[in-house]
């Protein structure tokens, strides 16, 4: 068949196609009869590509007959998944908004109710979340590339799990779906991919170079939705490459009584909750980790973004063409940063992480305001800040000559508003700064910082506040706060470790503690790690779009560990306050007879990952500073551990805990009274 025969066909094809839709929105022909004729245009098409398909369906009998609502997930390499996926089943489509454009083609987009999506903007991706929604609700079928984009067939992109959102909102089965494109040598064919600059005159004729192209399809068995979206994108990927997963789980299995692996309890599909041996995330498989607050594991987000920069070279000070793009990657993370905190992007300085950046804000702000106003020598701050504040205070009242007034907090943590009044009213001449954070990372307790802030702003004293828990926790707003400096750490919200940002208001001075070329403002100078920027960039997005949905969840986690603790453990002690005004992931207990080191490695011997408090200070035996400061008796503090949620989480976990606790306290207290007895006393 010659080329101007084949594109003649193409012509007339594409015209009769285009007609299908008119009919169908028409109801000029029973629904039926629609579909048949939609999949009859699509594989006239393919045949006029030189594409055959082949269906393999590893589907049972109870799947193939549903009549609900399903999504359809694939592999992404050509504009011609489409025309394959229709031949098999007329479906509703996720694609790029710029496709609508694109004349003819798309205006049969539009007239087959194509959902777009624009790539570049992120923030309009619930609207379209709820749009598959709406149209899995009504049983239609609509299918998402989860790729985000093309590829080349042999390689692949990691799947993106915010449109399986709408899976489990509407309680709707996944067709996972295997693709590829095979020459008629049987290998893996490149030919078809629509990647980079291609158009498609380019790809048209590509494809009638290559003609006898098969379209390998393979039906994978559908998966429930469950209530985790990053679970079921999970499953579904290994589904989609065909690679083994801990437990293939399937609609007909679900229904039998079996539960998807890392799925929640509240699922249409009920049936026991797994335990602790699938739930963890860290080396070992039987692993309950609940170590969040010291740092959670990265997001997919983060992975893919860095992933991508460490291919490139370049450094971001260089003025040549690397130099350039590696400044572009450095600038885009920050203007993202700063919308997602509620900051200007100038406010914005990239450090080595929350250590750093209290430390800086600290040290260097005191210096700026001291240097402006020598009376200037006093820091105010709270008695449960975190070390790295504590002993940059304290370094500077050795160093400095600095005087420090410690702002007292009550039984559950809190500093109230009218003790900083008090204290600037004593020292409003000559405190230099404020700082308190902004949650507790030990007892999860949420400060009234717009209320401080503005306490601190009727005496013109800057203030600073350590974010680090409260970021992609709680909504965090920059500019509404009030602050004159924040700090974030990015390995606390699924981020990389050994980056994070300080966040500090134009006209607030700091002095930089370290001097070079000059970087971020003159206030941090070195040279940006550009792929952690960008990884904490993606995965500080990610979290904060869905910020609602994860804090809700991990709360009713973190209420389901109190009340269960509380149940089995009657006379353990919750540290901290309960419900809103608690980090929805914290859980702080003081086991009375009990030491946290103790705890700890018990616990860790059954395999779940806790803290006997912050990470950096772990290992030291003696109650913490915090506890203290909120009245408890020291040597029963020495008992008490931190359990911490995150995006991981799942109620199995929690199980976990709840089921290994009764006897791991039993164990630590007699190991207690053993050790007291031996020293013949009361154990001081």
């Amino acid at each position: 068949m010659s080329l101007l025969t084949c594109a003649g066909r193409w012509l007339v094809v594409l015209v009769v196609l285009a007609a299908v839709p008119v009919l169908a929105a028409g109801r000029l022909l029973p629904a039926a009869a629609r579909v048949a004729l939609v999949r009859g245009c699509a594989r006239a098409l393919l045949r006029c590509a030189g594409v055959r398909p082949t269906i393999t369906d590893l589907r049972d009998d109870a799947e193939t007959g549903r009549g609900s609502g399903v999504l359809v997930v694939a592999p992404h390499v050509s504009w011609i998944d489409v025309l394959v996926l229709t031949a098999i089943a007329p479906s509703g489509f996720v694609a790029r908004a710029d496709l609508l454009g694109w004349g003819t083609l798309g205006t049969l987009a539009r007239r087959m109710r194509v959902i777009p999506i624009e790539r570049e903007n992120l923030r309009e991706l619930p609207e379209v979340v709820a749009g598959i929604r709406t149209r899995l609700q009504a049983g239609d079928r609509v299918t998402v590339f989860p790729e985000g984009t093309t590829w080349c067939g042999r390689a692949h992109g990691r799947f993106r799990a915010a449109l399986f959102q709408a899976a489990v909102d509407a309680g709707c089965p996944v067709q996972p779906v295997r693709l590829r494109y095979l020459g008629r040598a049987g290998a893996v064919a490149t030919a078809p991919a629509f990647v980079g600059d291609d158009t498609i005159g380019e790809a048209i004729r590509r494809m009638l170079r290559h003609r006898g192209t098969v379209a390998d399809v393979v039906l994978a068995p559908l998966q429930p939705p469950g209530t985790d979206r990053r679970a079921l994108a999970a499953r579904c990927e290994r589904a989609v490459r065909g690679e083994p997963g801990e437990m293939p789980v399937t609609v007909a299995a679900a229904a039998a009584g079996q539960r998807a692996v890392g799925d929640r309890p509240g699922t249409r599909y009920p049936g026991p909750v797994m335990t602790s041996p699938t739930a963890g995330t860290s080396g070992s498989p039987k692993t309950v980790y609940l170590d969040h607050a010291a740092t959670t594991p990265m997001l997919p987000a983060a992975i893919e973004a860095m992933t991508q920069v460490f291919a490139t070279v370049g450094n971001a000070s260089s003025l040549h063409g690397s130099g350039r793009a590696a400044r572009r990657r450095i600038e885009e993370a920050r203007e993202s940063i700063a919308a997602d905190l509620g900051a200007r992007p100038s406010e914005v300085l990239f450090v080595s992480g929350g250590t750093e950046g209290d430390n800086l804000a600290v040290k260097g702000i005191f210096w700026g305001r001291r240097a402006q106003d020598p009376r200037r020598n006093r820091v105010i701050a709270s008695a449960v800040e975190h070390h790295a504040v504590l002993d940059a205070v304290e370094w500077l009242v050795e160093h400095e000559n600095a005087e420090v007034t410690w702002l007292p907090v009550d039984a559950d943590g809190r500093v109230d508003p009218q003790t900083l009044r008090a204290a600037l009213s004593e020292h409003a001449d000559d405190t230099a700064l404020v700082t308190v954070m902004w949650a507790n990372n030990e007892v999860g307790t949420v400060m009234p910082i717009p209320e401080l802030a503005a306490v601190a702003a009727e005496f013109d004293v800057p203030m600073h506040s350590d974010a680090v828990q409260a970021v992609a926790h709680l909504p965090v707003d920059f500019a509404a706060s009030g602050l004159s400096a924040m700090t974030v750490a990015a390995h606390k919200f699924g981020g990389p470790q050994g980056t994070g940002a300080l966040l500090l208001g134009r006209q607030v001075p700091c002095v930089p503690l370290a001097h070079g070329g000059g970087h971020e403002r003159d206030i941090r100078s070195g040279t940006q790690d550009t792929a952690s920027i960008v990884g904490m960039a993606a995965a500080l997005h990610a979290a904060v779009t869905d910020l609602d949905a994860t804090t809700a969840r991990l709360a009713a986690l973190r209420d389901a560990l109190v009340a269960g603790i509380e149940d089995v453990i009657p006379e353990a002690i919750l540290n901290g306050p309960r419900g809103a005004n608690r980090l929805p992931g914290n859980v702080h207990f003081t086991f009375p007879g009990c030491e946290g080191d103790s705890l700890l490695m018990l616990l860790d011997a059954a395999g779940i990952e806790c803290s006997t408090g912050s990470a950096c200070t772990a290992g030291v035996a003696r109650a913490s500073h915090v506890l203290i400061a909120m009245g408890a008796d020291p040597r029963i503090a020495r008992g008490s551990l931190r359990f911490s949620l995150g995006h991981t989480s799942t109620r199995a976990d929690v199980d976990a805990v709840i089921a290994a606790l009764p006897q791991v306290v039993e164990r630590a207290r007699a190991a207690g009274l053993a050790s007291a007895a031996g020293r013949g006393g009361d154990g001081r």
